[in-house]
């Protein structure tokens, strides 16, 4: 019996500490040395301990902070003076850029669920750095100026939310910026430009959902992982573009405009939905402001429960001059009977609904230069058909199957020699 008030006493002292300890690690910490100094010394802050991963960690003087080893704080608001040093912050929490600079060798880190918010009419200062965004980076108000190989890296999962119409410059020299994005850059405020001056390497999704995102650094790969969508404007006139991913244009359904030239290569892809018959409304539209090289493969598909009927058209590229007929295209056969027949014209490729399958035709044969025989086969966009061969027209042989094709297939026979007089047909199974 004498042991309960002392048992009581305990845990009530363990419980009064604990929300001691609490209140302690949940603070608002100020940076107060006028001088400047290392992050990790207590005495450079008010009260005098050094922020922890619960705590707000808050830079207004206008000096120097060096975070020397890898740290995490809860959130951070950055309104003066210069974060620096070799280390990584980690931010768990909002961390607030209104005002300073960030450079060094180190890294800022934000963790999945934070967020860094650019915000402010004046510009930010961000040199060397490396931002590693695992949740959402946006970006309002002032331009950004980098310079001596900054880098974000969007991170998969993360996002970069461009809410007005900025610049990112590199006119503080050396390298140039960098941007990794391996989650999603998407422009969703401003409806003029959003300038990134920097390499940019897209292995995720750059979405343009309003205005135009003009990308002027010196190269910009979009891989085959990398997807370039929306209802606005990427203008690629004055980079080294290269193109091995996909193109979506809408929101979900609407017009993408590529100013610039589209080398598509033949790892690539555009997909199309079609549900009414309005371009850059209720269909989609890709327009390439210069010359389109249509390589890889077309996806086409039926969205909203429309079904077009026979003699409906849809003019789902636009370009000033084009080259290829794609490698592959699916989702013409809408079933029921009905096709839609792609025509590549000179600015255009139209899609036109037929009430019945395309016949493949066979090209007259060619003598090819090197002594091959050459046929074109043409009317079989996003078919399969069965190319067969005999010399006596009683036993015939399949010489390839083709599924999904283009809009035109070569056949090339390199084997005349061996049969002097062979004949072939097409057969769709």
């Amino acid at each position: 019996m004498k042991q309960a008030p002392y048992t009581v006493g305990r845990w009530a002292a363990i419980y009064a500490l604990s929300v001691t300890t609490l209140s302690l690690r949940a603070a608002d910490i100020t940076w107060a040395n006028t001088s400047g100094g290392d992050w990790a010394t207590a005495a450079n802050w008010n009260p005098s301990q050094v922020p922890g991963p619960a705590d707000k960690a808050v830079l207004a003087l206008g000096v120097t902070v060096s975070v020397g080893a890898d740290t995490t704080v809860g959130s951070l608001d950055l309104s003066s003076g210069t974060l620096t040093g070799p280390g990584t912050l980690t931010v768990n929490g909002t961390m607030n850029w209104t005002g300073g600079r960030m450079d060094g060798a180190g890294a800022t880190a934000v963790a999945s669920g934070g967020s860094l918010v650019i915000s402010g009419a004046t510009d930010r200062y961000f040199s060397q750095r490396t931002i590693n965004n695992a949740g959402t980076l946006s970006w309002s108000g002032s331009n950004v100026t980098s310079g001596n190989g900054a880098t974000i890296n969007n991170q998969a999962g993360g996002v970069m939310d461009l809410q007005s119409d900025g610049t990112w410059n590199p006119n503080l020299g050396g390298n140039l910026p960098v941007l990794n994005n391996a989650g999603t850059v998407k422009k969703t405020g401003g409806s003029g430009t959003s300038t990134l001056q920097s390499i940019v390497n897209n292995h995720g999704t750059l979405d343009v959902q309003t205005g135009t995102v003009n990308l002027t650094g010196p190269s910009v790969l979009n891989a085959t992982d990398g997807v370039i969508q929306g209802s606005g404007t990427v203008d690629i006139s004055h980079t080294a573009f290269t193109t091995d991913g996909q193109f979506i244009p809408g929101n979900p359904l609407g017009a993408l405009q590529i100013v610039g030239n589209l080398p598509q290569s033949s790892s690539g892809a555009i997909n199309i939905q079609i549900g009414g018959t309005s371009a850059g409304v209720n269909y989609d539209q890709l327009i390439v402001t210069g010359n389109a090289a249509l390589n890889g493969a077309l996806n086409v598909s039926l969205v909203n429960g429309f079904r077009p009927t026979a003699g409906e058209i849809f003019e789902i590229i636009k370009y000033a001059a084009h080259a290829g007929w794609f490698d592959s295209i699916s989702g013409l056969d809408l079933g029921g009977g009905f096709y839609l027949e792609p025509t590549f014209g000179s600015t255009s490729v139209i899609l036109t609904t037929l009430d019945h399958r395309p016949r493949p035709q066979f090209s007259p044969p060619e003598r090819l230069p090197n002594g091959d025989i050459g046929f074109t086969l043409t009317s079989i966009a996003g078919q399969t058909f069965v190319i067969q061969a005999t010399t006596n027209f009683l036993s015939w042989d399949s010489v390839l199957t083709n599924v999904n094709s283009g809009a035109v297939f070569d056949l090339i026979i390199s084997d005349s020699d061996v049969y002097p007089c062979r004949f072939y047909r097409t057969f769709q199974p």
